[in-house]
């Protein structure tokens, strides 16, 4: 995943393709900390109207 930050939202590049999200289209943002065992991970679960879309710490920038 690659995330590039725009005036009114972001894109990111899924394994599906290249995505445009505007802020006006988040329904809600839930960050939260998931225990992998070894170490813990920071994760951010963006709801959008017909999707959620995950990122990690280990998503690329």
């Amino acid at each position: 995943m690659h995330i590039s930050i725009l005036e009114d939202g972001f894109r990111i590049k899924l394994t599906s393709g290249i995505k445009t999200v505007f802020w006006r289209e988040v329904k809600e943002i839930h960050a939260y900390k998931s225990d992998m065992m070894i170490y813990d991970e920071i994760c951010m679960d963006i709801h959008l109207p017909e999707s959620i879309i995950t990122i990690t710490e280990q998503t690329k920038r």
